[in-house]
């Protein structure tokens, strides 16, 4: 009897190939090149920034009628805050401020104890820097 020639081994073989490869590329990402890093910020323009996010933060609690409001005022200035980028001496007052404000806003949202340890804790930590006075 006479046999055909089957492509399908040869089908097959390009077919596990290309699945090989496939998943070879995909286990394995190119490498990205590195991204740039932040821009250096001075101490001075650092400071400038979290006095003028606390000042404004202070103007809108103090105005605040309702809790709502007092909640917005704190996570905007919150907002504002982690926004900035952080001289390396700098790290523990930014720290202190951020977890004081967080604070804040877990109390207005009813955690109890909670508003009074955050204001504690933003007082603390102006006292600490004369400069936010």
């Amino acid at each position: 009897m006479f046999h055909h020639r089957s492509w399908f081994p040869a089908v097959v073989a390009i077919l596990t190939l290309a699945l090989g490869l496939t998943v070879s590329f995909s286990l394995y990402p190119r490498p990205t090149p590195p991204s740039p890093a932040p821009a250096a910020v001075s101490s001075e323009s650092y400071r400038a920034s979290v006095k003028g996010v606390l000042d404004g933060f202070d103007g809108a609690y103090a105005t605040s009628s309702s809790d709502l409001a007092k909640l917005a005022a704190v996570e905007q200035a919150l907002a504002s805050l982690l926004a900035l980028t952080v001289p390396g001496e700098e790290r523990g007052l930014h720290l202190a401020v951020a977890t004081a404000l967080n604070q804040m806003a877990q109390g207005l949202r009813g955690a109890p104890g909670a508003l009074e340890r955050g204001t504690k804790a933003l007082e603390a930590a102006r006292a600490g820097a004369p400069w936010l006075r």
